[in-house]
């Protein structure tokens, strides 16, 4: 079959039977031409954008470490591994922010994933990240990384927070947000679309448009894009107009906000994921946050708890005790807090309370804590008391 080019082919059947007839077929329409660039080109084109920018950011700040100070113009994969592993360790030694400052330690891992990508892409004929070749650079960089940690760097997560239910009701109330009458999405989206320039209305216009700042008509956007730098501050603009002071509201907040609510709403994550798009059950997990009325019952709950060193109960007469059950809770409190303190104190009692402290530890005489009837307790424990009214 030179060339590609026969169209009738005499192969066996299915059973085995030889010169089985196919039938002829039109090569030119079932088959498209496709060059080796050209397969190159479909993987890069399907690739993640973001991903692809970093790598190209990771890129140009090593070529120009290269050049300026280690005078190196060969292309990183035209570089032998004995002189690429000593270049990519000075480098994590010396890479830093524009503004002097040190990297995240996730950042550096993430130089080291970019040159791998471009290594790869380029058929280099060694993998930087598992070769014993460039163990060095990767010993260096860990190293790096520790050091960076013992700093404090790379400890708190700068995660986009969601939009609690006060600050949205204020953005509402202020009109950064909606139309003042209405939160439904469609509407607003109608509302945005009567106001773009006429021109900025076919499908395939850019949907987020540079603000006129005087408009003098129905049209309050300009016929270009916004730009990028204006696109990601618009949630944070809007925070800090209102006197709400947090870095981390963001546009990203959004989607997190977005993914919470309905959560706290009871939906599933499946079914969340068919709105916001995400791939996996674990990214919904990664993107719902504890919500702030849920972590002050968590805390109350805490709160709520006292710590006894010894205790020994009886509970002979039932007389002992008045109605006054709040009264007797408090005063059983405190007692417990100050032996616990000080060490029990022989002799020691509260008038009309069911308790003495003796050296054996804390006696306690109600018929209400029967389940400790001839119970001796020891050691450090602790006592949640929830008394019920009628």
């Amino acid at each position: 079959m030179e060339g590609c080019t026969e169209a009738y082919l005499e192969i066996p059947g299915p059973n085995g039977d030889q010169n089985v007839n196919y039938g002829n077929f039109d090569v030119e329409n079932r088959f498209k031409a496709i060059s080796e660039s050209e397969t190159t080109e479909f993987i890069q084109s399907k690739r993640n954008k973001n991903t692809s920018r970093k790598t190209e950011g990771h890129m140009k700040v090593l070529y120009d470490w290269l050049v300026n100070i280690c005078d190196e113009n060969r292309r990183l994969h035209e570089i032998p591994a004995k002189e690429l592993n000593m270049y990519l360790a000075r480098f994590f030694l010396s890479v830093r922010k524009p503004d002097g400052g040190e990297y995240e330690p996730d950042t550096l891992r993430g130089y080291l994933g970019s040159f791998s990508r471009y290594l790869r892409d380029n058929s280099y004929e060694h993998n930087i990240v598992e070769s014993h070749l460039f163990s060095h650079a990767r010993e260096v960089l860990m190293s790096k990384r520790k050091d960076l940690k013992s700093q404090g760097l790379g400890n708190k997560k700068r995660k986009a927070e969601p939009i609690s239910f006060e600050d949205f009701q204020r953005l509402l109330d202020t009109k950064q947000i909606g139309n003042g009458d209405s939160m439904c999405p469609i509407n607003l989206y109608k509302e945005y679309r009567r106001h773009r320039p006429s021109e900025m209305l076919d499908p395939g216009s850019r949907f987020y448009l540079s603000i006129k700042q005087k408009p003098t008509d129905e049209v309050w956007y300009k016929k270009q894009p916004m730009g990028k730098n204006s696109l990601g501050k618009l949630v944070s603009n809007m925070t800090n107009t209102v006197g709400i002071m947090n870095k981390r509201l963001t546009n990203h907040g959004i989607r997190k906000t977005t993914v919470t609510n309905l959560l706290e709403a009871g939906f599933e994550p499946t079914e969340v994921m068919q709105i916001t798009g995400h791939k996996n059950v674990q990214s919904i997990n990664n993107y719902s946050h504890l919500p702030f009325k849920k972590q002050k019952e968590m805390s109350t709950v805490l709160s709520n708890v006292t710590n006894v060193t010894s205790t020994s109960a009886t509970f002979p007469h039932e007389e002992q005790l008045d109605d006054g059950c709040d009264e007797f809770l408090s005063q059983a409190v405190q007692l417990i807090e100050t032996s616990t303190a000080s060490g029990p104190q022989e002799g020691l009692s509260i008038i009309d309370l069911p308790i003495t402290v003796t050296s054996n530890g804390i006696q306690l005489q109600h018929p209400g804590f029967s389940m400790f009837q001839n119970a001796n307790i020891s050691g450090n424990i602790t006592i949640n008391v929830n008394p019920l009214k009628e």
